[in-house]
């Protein structure tokens, strides 16, 4: 699976985002079998396999999962020290990112209303 990345700065960026963010889009089967590929693998060797992830995925060097915790204190001051454009780009991420997923989890299995619970 290739991982792609957006620019805000280009000019199809809203086109590319929103074909990405269908949620029928993300029905690919073969993300969902990466998607199970990961989940299986975490659940069977649990941090093990959770560090491997992020090694892989997010270059984290971490050695244990506590080395991946970015502390509360150290966030906000992150967040603080943002340009307020900045921020409120974050902001509108989480919020679209919360909103795919709510809509995900609420047709789990093509199913309407049954609450995925991990």
């Amino acid at each position: 699976m290739k991982l792609r990345r957006l620019s805000t700065r280009e000019e199809r960026f809203d086109t590319e985002l929103a074909a990405l963010t269908r949620y029928e889009a993300a029905q690919d089967p073969a993300l969902q079998a990466a998607v199970a590929e990961i989940v299986g693998a975490v659940r069977r060797r649990g941090d093990a396999a959770l560090l491997e992830y992020s090694r892989r995925f997010d270059g984290a060097p971490a050695q244990s999962v506590a080395e991946l915790e970015v502390p509360l204190a150290r966030a906000r001051q992150a967040l603080d020290a943002l340009a307020p454009a900045q921020a409120d780009a974050l902001q509108h991420a989480l919020e679209r990112i919360r909103a795919f997923h709510e809509r995900q989890l609420s047709v789990i299995n093509g199913q309407q209303g049954i609450p995925f619970s991990g």
